[in-house]
């Protein structure tokens, strides 16, 4: 895992804005989504993107105001929206941790082949003869 310039600036950006307030926070975690092709923290082949590492300090922010935490808090009961939205992250939380394992060793997909079209002894060469101007792509066996 390491730390990216981009994601060493939005830690500072991010400290900037719990002294600053929430209202210096949503402007720069409205800049902060322009930069969502970067990645702050590379951790093998996945990465954190600099709006998602500052939705941490944007979260802090706004929950450390006692009134926006009480009114975050009576919008998570049952039967607002928020609670429902609660629901949804967690879900989307534990399925993208759970799926991988529960799926492991399954095939990836399932190869959908026309019964017209020959097998794959044959498939090579029907798509030879039928190759026009896209031949290099569609030489290659299916």
């Amino acid at each position: 895992m390491s730390l990216e310039p981009i994601g060493v600036f939005t830690i500072v950006a991010g400290v900037c804005c719990l002294l600053l307030g929430y209202p210096a926070a949503a402007m720069v975690f409205v800049v902060m989504t322009v930069f969502g092709a970067a990645a702050a923290i590379v951790a093998g082949a996945a990465n954190i993107q600099p709006a998602h590492l500052f939705l941490l300090f944007f979260a802090v922010a706004t929950l450390s105001w006692r009134k926006n935490a009480m009114t975050a808090m009576q919008a998570l009961r049952p039967g607002q929206p928020a609670f429902w939205l609660a629901c949804l992250v967690v879900y989307g939380a534990a399925s993208g941790f759970f799926s991988p394992r529960l799926l492991a060793g399954l095939p990836r997909s399932f190869p959908w082949v026309p019964r017209n079209i020959p097998q794959p002894a044959e498939r090579c060469r029907w798509v030879r003869c039928r190759a026009t101007s896209r031949r290099r792509s569609i030489l290659s066996p299916i």
